[in-house]
């Protein structure tokens, strides 16, 4: 899960066949084709914070509302525009 306050919300996921299984928020136009880029820097001293939840069951599977529960309680921990990612948007 990716927090609605990470930067590129919401982000791309990728997985190889070598068990790299990772979030990428910064690759939006490879996986566009082009179609979309992303224009950020970060000012030297200044800094950013991704949130990402990882939720692993083991021999369950979660259902549609089980999933919405835990995506909602990420996200309330995290609301957009409480944290330094708004912050930084709003100097921009």
């Amino acid at each position: 899960m990716t927090s609605n306050s990470t930067l590129n919300y919401p982000n791309c996921w990728h997985a190889r066949g070598y068990g790299l299984f990772a979030a990428n928020p910064l690759g939006i136009k490879d996986f566009t084709e082009n179609k979309t880029s992303l224009k950020f820097s970060l000012e030297s001293g200044r800094s950013i914070t991704f949130r990402y939840r990882v939720i692993i069951s083991s021999d369950l599977y979660l259902t549609n509302n089980e999933i919405n529960a835990l995506t909602n309680d990420f996200a309330r921990k995290y609301e957009y525009g409480t944290n330094k990612f708004s912050q930084l948007l709003k100097k921009a």
